[in-house]
């Protein structure tokens, strides 16, 4: 057992110096690895369900849904579970979702698989930002950094072994398979000592394997308080739920309805358009997720209200037609990203740095939830949306088409499937 003077000056040191760069790079590493499963079932989702009645949006929801509800609960339960074992937990998880859904070609076992990657993905969200409140408020952005690089890491992995290398999407998979396990390496061999603990207590079970020995006082968050703390919350979260609503909606369901003649798109074949769209995304997410050490923005609910600006005027390029060039719907997609990765980053580091030291494990927990609920709206409300601009666009500027041939989406005008939103391309967004 350390000395209190010995445990003071230390901390001092950690906060004078900031954090360690194997702590940057653990951080880096497991946000990174947490969204990589996300990402590529999200990319492999028409190969997934090819030859199934099941439309593409059936991925995203498993990819979803089971996420909400583990960053719904867990918090309030999570913080007896040491560190060590939710590591362990998530990096087998991850690493058995890709084999069950390379080794059983039932797109029932599939989604099942779907549905444990998003599980351990979701329970990984919570468990690595809980984990930040014991380490420089950096690794808070080290961390948002690593998500924003999965999603341009796990698409373009995913897009040059199917499409460059072509190789099958199941050898894809199981190649993918083993980089999960670099969760674990950057817990248990990466990551350095503890920076924070001194300024928190906590249960001592629930700390990080590598400052158990530091003397801690016992903590827990009645709940009562936890359901205060959520409405206190609601200043970060609100504008993180209304981003994730507005971009799920753009990606997923808006966008895809914008294609341009062959002359408007410098070349590219029509079907290729929405590849870039999700592309330029990807880098506006990246670059503003990796931002916050640079530029802090406070007034994040400024920043959902524009967002919400952009899904309107996207869904009017989409309505009415009236876009020139495809390179305006580039330049809008890329600022939706840099909107939409600001906002993420900052509504974790403001709570990092506006939450009291005693309720931040639980308050970090607790806003993974809210994204994931914007998620899931955008998803239902998609399920509409999409569908009905469909419809408009094959009656209104898509009816010089010929009969049986494919629209700029792959649907037949005027007898493309109007029940749920078969979306032919699918976003990555975390």
């Amino acid at each position: 057992m350390y000395k209190s003077e010995d445990y003071v000056d230390d901390d001092r040191e950690i906060q004078c110096c900031g954090t360690s760069l194997r702590n940057i790079i653990a951080f880096f590493l497991l946000g990174l690895m947490n969204n990589f499963a996300y990402v590529v079932f999200l990319s492999a989702a028409l190969d997934l369900v090819e030859g199934s009645k099941l439309p593409p949006a059936v991925i995203l929801i498993s990819d979803i849904a089971p996420s909400l509800v583990v960053q719904g609960l867990a918090p309030f339960f999570m913080e007896k579970i040491p560190f060590w074992i939710r590591v362990l937990f998530i990096t087998i998880t991850a690493f058995g979702s890709f084999l069950i859904v390379t080794f059983f070609n039932s797109i029932g076992i599939a989604l099942l698989g779907i549905i444990v990657a998003s599980v351990s993905s979701g329970f990984g969200e919570i468990t690595f930002m809980s984990l930040s409140s014991f380490y420089h408020k950096n690794t808070v952005s080290a961390y948002s950094s690593g998500t924003g690089a999965a999603g341009i890491a796990g698409s373009f992995i995913y897009l040059a072994l199917t499409s460059w290398a072509n190789l099958g999407d199941r050898v894809t998979l199981f190649i993918c398979s083993p980089l999960p396990l670099l969760i674990a390496v950057s817990y248990f061999v990466i990551m350095g000592e503890y920076e924070n603990v001194s300024t928190k207590p906590v249960l001592a079970d629930s700390l990080p394997i590598n400052v158990q020995e530091y003397p801690t006082e016992e903590f827990s968050i009645p709940f009562k308080k936890r359901i205060q703390l959520q409405w206190r919350l609601f200043r970060y979260s609100g504008p993180l739920a209304l981003v994730y609503f507005a971009e799920y909606l753009i990606n997923q369901s808006i966008v895809p309805t914008i294609a341009f003649p062959k002359s408007k798109t410098i070349g590219w074949p029509p079907a290729s358009v929405y590849r870039y769209y999700q592309f330029i995304y990807q880098v506006g997410v990246f670059i503003s997720r990796s931002s916050v050490n640079l530029i802090q923005i406070r007034k994040i609910w400024a920043l959902g209200l524009w967002q919400t600006v952009n899904m309107v005027l996207l869904w009017s390029m989409s309505y009415f037609d009236y876009v020139p060039s495809v390179w305006i719907v580039f330049a809008i997609i890329l600022y939706e990203g840099l909107v939409g990765g600001a906002v993420f980053v900052n509504a974790f580091y403001l709570v990092s740095t506006d939450i009291e030291a005693k309720y931040r494990e639980f308050c970090l927990g607790s806003l993974s939830f809210w994204y994931a609920a914007g998620i899931l709206l955008s998803a239902i409300t998609g399920s509409f949306v999409q569908p009905w601009l469909l419809d408009h666009a094959c009656n209104h500027y898509w009816p010089t088409v010929q009969p049986g041939a494919p629209t700029p989406l792959q649907y037949p005008c005027p007898t493309h499937p109007p029940v749920t939103p078969h979306s032919v391309f699918f976003p990555r967004v975390l």
